[in-house]
This record gives C-alpha cells, sequence and structure tokens, in this order.
C-alpha cells in the first residue's frame, strides 16, 4: 500500500509540475501531451508506452469530465 502511495504522489508530482509522467524526467523540454486526456505529458514514446497500462484508465476520466464541463447548446 505504501508504494502505491509513493506512486501516486509522484505522479501528482509531475502532473502539477510540468514532468513527464511516468519517469518524471525535468531534462527534457519538449514533453508531449497525450492526446486523448490532454492533461498527461511524456517525455517519449517510449515513456508514454510503458505507462499506458495505468494511464487509459485516466484517459475514461478526463474524457468525461471534459465532457461534462461543455456548456450546454441551446436547441
Amino acid at each position: 500500500m505504501l508504494d502505491r502511495a509513493k506512486k501516486y504522489s509522484e505522479r501528482q508530482m509531475a502532473f502539477e509540475n510540468d514532468l513527464c509522467a511516468h519517469c518524471t524526467n525535468k531534462g527534457n523540454p519538449t514533453l508531449k501531451q497525450c492526446s486523448g486526456c490532454r492533461q498527461i505529458k511524456y517525455c517519449s514514446k517510449a515513456c508514454q508506452k510503458i505507462d499506458w497500462k495505468r494511464h487509459k484508465h485516466e484517459v475514461i476520466v478526463f474524457k468525461k469530465l471534459r465532457h461534462l464541463s461543455k456548456p450546454l447548446e441551446d436547441g
């Protein structure tokens, strides 16, 4: 359980500080944004691929939140 909490805090730190969500690399200025959620960033395709098993669940949540935050159209 402690390991899971540590991973969560590292991920939160990466999100808040514009770091790679997988390796928390600060040195790469060309972070690429996930095209699915548009929230999480990665320093390389390799980090994105490694992180996908965990991140695919977050993508679903971020997409739902984005959809809910859109203003309703008058019809």
